[in-house]
């Protein structure tokens, strides 16, 4: 038989992947609303250093 200890560990790392997908949906989303900017600049285009 299994503790309820041992129980709570799993369900726990099982719940931890689908959240992580799921916040990096809305925060792909948040770059397409707020920030557009940031999905269409090809990577060397923009100096961070640059103001």
């Amino acid at each position: 038989m299994v503790g309820p200890r041992a129980f709570c560990a799993g369900g726990a790392s099982a719940a931890f992947v689908p959240d992580l997908i799921v916040l990096g949906g809305l925060f792909f989303l948040a770059l397409l609303i707020l920030d557009r900017e940031a999905l269409e600049t090809e990577p060397g285009e923009v100096s961070i250093f640059e103001h």
